[in-house]
């Protein structure tokens, strides 16, 4: 939407194509500067080269802030996804489901970063019950004793 007011601003012909048309490449990593890039190119090459470079730097300069600010918080939000699993969740989606891959792969991914994490911690959490365990006879807690003596008296 904002690339797509910088169009019109810019005199490109059909900016709101052009901003749909942006706005489904930036679901794609890389998209979104492919496509204001591109508009930027055209507009230099048609006889205005102040607008395409106004055009360019403003897309620059917004598409680094929504990069740092907006995506972190609606894609990777708690669960903090990195780029990688992020693009091939995208890519993978896109590959099996089409269009609705774009939005079901990468929640797959965050899914699965999740469940590996959790599973991770889970891990480290047993070791450190089983470390912090005294070993030898002299440091068995007093219920297992207890226990203990008490099958001795029942077994006779």
């Amino acid at each position: 939407l904002v690339l797509g007011v910088a169009y019109w601003l810019a005199g490109v012909p059909s900016p709101v194509t052009l901003g749909a048309l942006t706005g489904m490449m930036a679901l794609i990593p890389g998209g979104a500067p492919l496509s204001f890039t591109l508009v930027s190119i055209y507009l230099a090459a048609s006889g205005s080269p102040m607008a395409g470079l106004a055009l360019f730097i403003w897309g620059a300069v917004e598409l680094f802030i929504v990069d740092k600010t907006l995506r972190p918080k609606l894609v990777g939000g708690p669960i903090k996804l990195p780029f990688l699993p992020t693009f091939f969740g995208l890519i993978g989606g896109v590959k099996t489901m089409g269009f609705l891959g774009l939005f079901i792969g990468p929640v797959l991914m965050a899914l699965l970063v999740a469940i590996w994490r959790e599973w991770l911690r889970e891990v480290e959490l047993a070791d450190e019950s089983v470390s912090e365990v005294p070993a030898g006879p002299e440091s068995v807690p007093p219920q297992i004793e207890i226990v203990a003596t008490a099958k001795k008296i029942q077994a006779g």
